[in-house]
C-alpha cells in the first residue's frame, strides 16, 4: 500500500482530474462543440510506479469514449515522460481558450501537497520545480470559468490514487446506446458550470492499494453504474456516492479518508 499525506513541506501522492472547459479552437468555423482533454502524469517517478503511466492510458481512453458519446471533436494534449514539468503544465493551462459551448477535461496524475494557511481545500501540484510554480487545482478550474469566453462545463477531481485498469475498462468499451444517452446527459449542452473534487479533505491521509487508489476506484465504480441509467443519469444522483466516506489502515493505525467537492452544475 502507498499513501500520500497533504501536511507542510512534504510532497503527497496526488492524483488529480480535472475536468474543464476550454482550448485553442475556433468551435465557430465548424459550428461544432469541443472537447478539450490535458492529461499530465508524472509517469517516470519511481514512487508512483506504473500507476500514472496507466492513469494516462485510461484517461485517454475515457475522454475518446465522452468525445464519442457527445459527437465532438476531440483536442488531446498529454504531458508525461521528460515533458512533464510545471514551466509544460502551466503554459498548456493559460493557454486554453475554450468558447461557450466547449467541455475540457484535465487529468493530473504525480504529486501535491499543501503549504500551513493554504487558503483552498484542494492541493498544489507538484510539478518537479519551485513550490511557488505548482499551481492550485482549484485555480485552475476556476481560471477556465474565468476567461474572457468561460467553457459551458468545468469537472475538477483531485485524488491521491491511482485509476485502474479494469475499473477504467468498464466505463470505456462497447458503449452502449443506454451509456451514450448517460454521458450525454452528464457533459452534455444541458449541464453547465464547475465542479471540483478531490480524494481527501486537508492534511488526510489518501490510500494506494496494489488494485489502484480507493477513491478512484469508487469513483469509477459509481460512474460506472449511473452510465446505465441512460437519460437519467445526474451529478444529484453520482456527486453522494462518490463523496461518501471510507476507511484505510496504515502501520496499525485505522484512518477516514473523506472525499470533498464544490460545485455550481447546473442540470437541465
Amino acid at each position: 500500500m502507498r499513501t500520500g499525506v497533504n501536511i507542510p513541506a512534504t510532497t503527497a501522492m496526488v492524483l488529480s482530474l480535472l475536468i474543464a472547459s476550454s482550448f485553442c479552437t475556433n468551435n465557430a468555423a465548424n459550428g461544432k462543440d469541443k472537447l478539450h482533454a490535458i492529461i499530465v502524469g508524472d509517469t517516470t517517478d519511481q514512487e508512483l510506479g506504473n500507476g500514472a503511466a496507466k492513469n494516462v492510458d485510461n484517461m485517454t481512453s475515457l475522454v475518446e469514449a465522452i468525445a464519442d458519446a457527445l459527437g465532438s471533436d476531440l483536442n488531446l494534449k498529454q504531458i508525461v515522460g521528460n515533458d512533464f514539468n510545471c514551466a509544460k503544465l502551466n503554459a498548456a493551462v493559460g493557454s486554453l481558450a475554450a468558447n461557450s459551448g466547449d467541455v475540457v477535461i484535465f487529468h493530473y496524475s504525480g504529486h501535491g501537497f499543501r503549504e500551513d494557511g493554504l487558503r483552498s481545500r484542494f492541493p498544489r501540484l507538484w510539478c518537479h520545480g519551485a513550490p511557488s510554480t505548482g499551481p492550485l487545482l482549484e485555480d485552475i478550474a476556476l481560471g477556465f470559468r474565468s476567461s474572457a469566453t468561460p467553457p459551458r462545463m468545468v469537472w475538477a477531481i483531485a485524488d491521491a490514487c491511482n485509476i485502474t485498469n479494469a475499473d477504467a475498462q468498464a466505463l470505456i468499451s462497447s458503449l452502449s446506446d443506454t451509456q451514450r444517452k448517460a454521458y450525454v446527459k452528464l457533459f452534455g449542452q444541458k449541464t453547465s458550470g464547475t465542479m471540483i473534487m478531490a480524494g481527501a479533505d486537508m492534511h488526510q491521509t489518501a490510500f494506494y492499494y496494489p488494485d489502484g487508489g480507493q477513491f478512484s476506484k469508487n469513483l469509477l465504480d459509481a460512474l460506472a453504474v449511473e452510465i446505465q441509467r441512460g437519460d437519467d443519469a445526474s451529478w444529484k444522483s453520482l456527486t453522494p456516492r462518490v463523496m461518501q466516506p471510507f476507511e484505510g489502515k496504515y502501520n496499525g493505525r485505522r484512518y477516514i479518508q473523506q472525499p470533498i467537492y464544490l460545485s455550481t452544475l447546473v442540470e437541465q
